[in-house]
């Protein structure tokens, strides 16, 4: 396991957590957590280009692009979508899956902790 991985699997003591994945902002896969039956590149891929759209609409409002956030309520499960980025060139798209039981205030507190374990390993 990487340390991306590592730090993503901390959120296995969320109640409710379902996955996790990792990606570059081109999509491409840093690192994943959660069981086979999730597909979470499909998920993560989705993700991504809706974390980008929101960067774009961000830029429209003057609102700024950096660290970016969305969260999703559907039918079946919470979606959670973070940007990470910083003025030293990291930039990083998270995307956590729970289910709508979940402990979303807890999940919010271990995510801030996560980010920033996560920019201190991709600086």
């Amino acid at each position: 396991m990487n340390s991306i991985e590592n730090a993503l699997a901390k959120m296995n003591d969320v109640t409710g957590f379902m996955g996790a994945i990792a990606l570059l902002p081109t999509g491409e896969e840093l690192a994943q957590v959660g069981p086979a039956s999730l597909n979470l590149a499909e998920v993560g891929a989705i993700a991504n280009d809706v974390l980008l759209r929101a960067h774009s609409a961000s830029n429209l409002m003057e609102v700024g692009d950096n660290n970016v956030a969305v969260e999703m309520e559907a039918e079946r499960a919470l979606i959670l979508l973070r940007c990470l980025s910083n003025n030293m060139g990291v930039h990083m798209h998270l995307c956590f899956v729970m289910e709508k039981k979940a402990n979303i205030g807890m999940a919010k507190i271990w995510l801030n902790k996560i980010t920033k374990e996560l920019i201190r390993v991709i600086s």
